[in-house]
């Protein structure tokens, strides 16, 4: 069957690629290398040896082209071109074209050519990350100059036999030459435009179900699977999906398949907890998502005193049967106490705090405090603080210079106790970056972060937070997506990808379309309506960032007010009637001094609101390191007192918000 297929392969491809131009080099298993004079010979080959092929159901053809060096030798060839080609193709959709930016930047004018920005990714042994597009070829056009191809290339064809002849003469010479990597894949066709490449060695964690009669001991099924992800991402070589993206799995039936095609991995873990008295049984299942067979499940009955053993045990067996070695220091040294009582305290506030609500943080800081009355030397604990107090700074729940106290002091107590844990170097970074404005000591601590817990999806969001806040657009854009790749689901990192794209890469085709991504995920999210209000204000797209402002602002008590407002005087209307309802008591406790001078902005009343900007510096608000970004302070950026300001911070303004 296989030799069918080569052959078959041929039969399609020799002629098209010799017709178009190019030369066929060698054939790598069920892969074909070929090179070409253009770029756009290239493509319009591809795309003409994918209609063919998407004709025929057993013929699933995955295509990377890339523009590059590379070397000819004895017959052969080599070099970083062909690699990158390579692992284009590796990534490629089944049906799919896929291009790098050297070859997009020689083809984005080509008559009958459609181009889309995929992302830029990190391939497999390619030290630089690469911008990769996506590439349709017009049928009709590619059905009108079907028959004129051959004619046109004759003297091209000449020249590439001329150059090739004259590399097997001078074989050690290295030239620029267009790659085309084709490969059959016998899989089942995919609909999706892109996919990432799932790699061999990855897994989510889907929450255990709770077996026990108690519904409220959720809190420990959950906690074991979050103990169990971060065992897990001790493990080197193993990707594993954060705990956000995961859990949105929860109850019900889910597809395999589907499963593992959102979160981009290879295998499931699924399983159960019943606790009864001081019996716990937990259940446990791995399974391929390729073909859905288990690859391995046990029961575990224990006392709960075991439940740290089960944890390591169950840990132990999942990379085993990986083949994977799991990290000596990973072993046994997660949950940093023998106590029970303090261990079940913990989960709750991490329970209570993925929650993401007012109310729920403030549960979490009472279970997190119980915990270390139990035990004080309890480093995972002090950890859960300082990320309950960061989050209470942010959402203005307490005044700045408490709340980033608080969790400075969380986070040094836990590095004190235990100066490997990664989280707690990022909960550091992140009071460093919002309200100390040490970008250099944030940055030293987030990279830590990202050392010690190569998995931990907020490490690289919010490190990509303090690249946007002072200027490194690209750095931003890749820690972004990186983050993505490991939390795919979650909705602050999708809603501020959309962000990065608008306001750091100036791509806002690509930022909208993001926008719908999150709004499809969850229309109801709030803190996402506050990133996609300034998106669509900065493309002039006015009602719509008026809606997303009302989503954002829902203690606005009265929304036909406000309608009213911005149907009879837009922003200025709007931004009076929130003055209005301040003044009268309403809304939150704590306000921003940025959002007052967002609101005077809106009124044109520039001179007040740089008093609020001079205010929020005095008070060192977290909202001012976005400021320079946000579109409606565009008029302050000429002022001095504005350039004081970000002066003051160390920050350089003809480098923040590079599209704004």
């Amino acid at each position: 069957k296989a030799i069918e297929f080569i052959a078959k392969n041929r039969e399609i491809q020799q002629p098209r690629i010799q017709k178009h131009g190019g030369k066929w080099l060698k054939e790598m298993g069920d892969g074909v290398l070929a090179s070409f004079s253009t770029a756009s010979d290239a493509v319009y080959c591809a795309g003409e040896i994918q209609r063919v092929c998407n004709l025929d159901p057993d013929l699933n053809l995955r295509v990377g082209i890339h523009l590059g060096e590379v070397l000819f030798k004895d017959e052969d060839v080599f070099g970083a071109g062909v690699n990158v080609a390579s692992r284009l193709e590796a990534i490629s959709p089944i049906g799919g074209i896929l291009i790098s930016e050297a070859v997009h930047s020689n083809v984005v004018n080509r008559r009958g050519i459609s181009s889309k920005y995929v992302g830029q990714k990190s391939l497999k042994n390619i030290e630089d990350p690469v911008k990769v597009y996506s590439i349709e070829i017009d049928k009709e056009f590619a059905d009108e100059t079907n028959n004129l191809v051959f004619n046109s290339n004759q003297n091209s064809r000449k020249q590439t036999t001329f150059r090739y002849m004259a590399i097997s003469i001078f074989s050690l010479i290295a030239i620029i030459a267009t790659f085309v990597f084709f490969k059959t894949n016998q899989t089942e066709k995919s609909n999706v435009l892109f996919e990432e490449s799932i790699e061999h060695s990855s897994i989510a964690v889907l929450p255990f179900v709770n077996m026990s009669s108690d519904p409220e001991q959720e809190y420990f099924s959950d906690g074991i699977c979050e103990e169990i992800i971060n065992r897990l991402a001790k493990t080197p070589g193993l990707k594993v999906t954060a705990r956000t993206s995961a859990f949105q799995f929860r109850g019900g039936k889910h597809d395999i398949k589907m499963i593992g095609a959102k979160l981009g991995v290879s295998t499931i873990l699924e399983g159960s907890v019943r606790k009864s008295g001081n019996r716990v049984r937990v259940t446990a299942q791995l399974i391929s998502v390729q073909d859905g067979f288990n690859i391995w499940s046990q029961t575990y009955d224990r006392d709960m005193t075991d439940i740290f053993a089960i944890q390591e045990e169950l840990s132990n067996s999942i990379t085993d049967a990986l083949r994977l070695e799991i990290a000596t220091a990973a072993r046994g040294s997660l949950n940093e106490t023998s106590n029970l009582v303090a261990y079940n305290y913990y989960l709750q506030g991490r329970y209570f705090w993925n929650k993401r609500s007012e109310e729920g943080i403030l549960k979490s800081i009472e279970f997190f405090e119980k915990a270390l009355n139990e035990d004080p030397n309890y480093a995972m604990a002090y950890v859960g603080m300082a990320d309950a107090y960061n989050m209470m700074a942010i959402w203005n729940l307490i005044q700045n210079k408490e709340g980033f106290q608080l969790a400075r002091n969380a986070a040094l107590n836990a590095l004190e106790l235990d100066n490997q844990l990664g989280p707690a170097y990022a909960a550091l970074a992140y009071l460093q970056m919002s309200y100390d404005w040490n970008w250099e000591a944030s940055r030293e601590n987030f990279l830590k972060a990202q050392q010690l817990s190569p998995s931990y999806a907020p490490a690289f969001y919010w490190y990509s937070e303090l690249c946007s806040t002072v200027g490194d657009s690209e750095e931003a854009v890749l820690n972004m997506e990186k983050a993505i790749q490991l939390d795919p689901l979650s909705l602050i990192i999708n809603s501020e990808l959309a962000w990065l794209y608008m306001f750091d890469h100036g791509e806002p085709e690509l930022a909208m379309e993001q926008v719908e991504k999150t709004l499809e995920m969850d229309p109801e999210f709030v803190p996402g309506h506050f990133y996609f209000y300034h998106i669509y204000y900065h493309l002039g797209k006015m009602d719509r960032s008026f809606k997303h402002f009302k989503q954002y602002h829902r203690w606005f008590p009265d929304s036909s007010r406000l309608n009213n407002r911005y149907e009879q005087s837009g922003w200025e209307g709007v931004a009076q009637a929130m003055l209005e309802a301040i003044e009268s008591g309403v809304g939150p406790s704590l306000i921003s001094p940025v959002t007052m001078a967002e609101y005077y902005c809106h009124l044109k009343e520039y001179d007040t609101s740089l008093d609020f900007i001079e205010q929020a510096y005095l008070e060192k608000d977290h909202y001012l390191t976005h400021v320079a970004a946000w579109p409606f302070f565009k008029p302050l950026h000429k002022e001095y007192r504005f350039q004081q300001v970000m002066s003051n911070m160390n920050l350089d303004l003809s480098r923040l918000g590079p599209h704004l």
